[in-house]
């Protein structure tokens, strides 16, 4: 067995050889790491909070002390004893089946041929809170000579929306829109050998917004080279005139003075 030194603690923390000499991993076939959760993460002393920038745009990003991930109640932060300020970007993308790119924020995806492809849009850690959204809307772009099939869905810690798919021909560009609702409600029957209600199969959804933990983009198994550029994602929120808008996005006892600020505040964005 062959230990490798243990990485820094935080989100995303690299393990990596000492110097520029990679390591020779050769007579192993698997890497292990032991891992353990020692506390709870609400009891993380931290507050924090996001903003979507468009090119060239400025805004005021507003974290409230004991509130979190969308202005959720969350840590009871001591105001008196702040100790240190981070400002990140909060996102990061995986690929199966798939290689990729990035410049002048467009992400071109390049699919192996033969190969089912996968890219997920997801936060840096823990997940993001879009309970006051109502779905995502995602535009991709063709760059291939061929077309390609594409399907969106949202993940969540709960479960998965519908899958919205599309064909796009080459150089077209389309906006998947994804709502959160499924495309059946929720219905209800009764397990009479339980003894019980139950959800009719095929019928609501366990996807939970305030627990979103990515956006995952599907290229089906195809024996030609795919590639597509992925230009934007962005959240769609409540109509403002909406009973439901201002129910989610005012939690309990935030000051009446913040609460504007709050109704305008978009939380992710690639």
């Amino acid at each position: 067995m062959k230990s490798l030194p243990v990485p820094p603690p935080g989100p995303a923390s690299p393990c990596k050889p000492a110097g520029d000499v990679p390591w020779d991993l050769s007579p192993w076939g698997r890497v292990e790491a032991r891992v353990s959760n020692p506390g709870d993460w609400r009891d993380q002393p931290w507050n924090s909070e996001n903003v979507y920038l468009r090119p060239g745009e400025t805004k005021t990003l507003m974290v409230v002390f004991g509130y979190q991930y969308g202005f959720q109640p969350g840590y009871s932060l001591d105001p008196s004893r702040v100790s240190t300020l981070k400002v990140f970007l909060n996102g990061k993308f995986t690929y199966s089946g798939a290689s990729a790119s990035s410049a002048d924020g467009v992400h071109a995806v390049a699919v192996v041929p033969g190969k089912r492809g996968a890219v997920k849009l997801q936060p840096e850690s823990g997940f993001w809170n879009l309970g006051s959204f109502t779905d995502v809307r995602v535009a991709v772009r063709n760059r291939g000579d061929a077309p390609v099939t594409l399907a969106v869905r949202i993940d969540s810690q709960g479960g998965s929306t519908d899958e919205i798919s599309a064909t796009l021909r080459p150089d077209d560009t389309i906006h998947f829109e994804v709502p959160f609702q499924p495309g059946l409600p929720w219905a209800g029957e009764f397990d009479h050998e339980a003894g019980k209600g139950r959800a009719r199969p095929g019928t609501g959804t366990t996807y939970a917004s305030c627990r979103t933990t990515a956006v995952t983009i599907i290229a089906p198994e195809s024996p030609e080279q795919r590639v597509f550029e992925i230009v934007e994602a962005r959240v769609e929120p409540f109509p403002r005139n909406a009973r439901l808008n201002r129910r989610f996005r005012r939690p309990p006892g935030l000051p009446a003075t913040l609460r504007n600020k709050v109704e305008s505040t978009e939380v992710f964005s690639i």
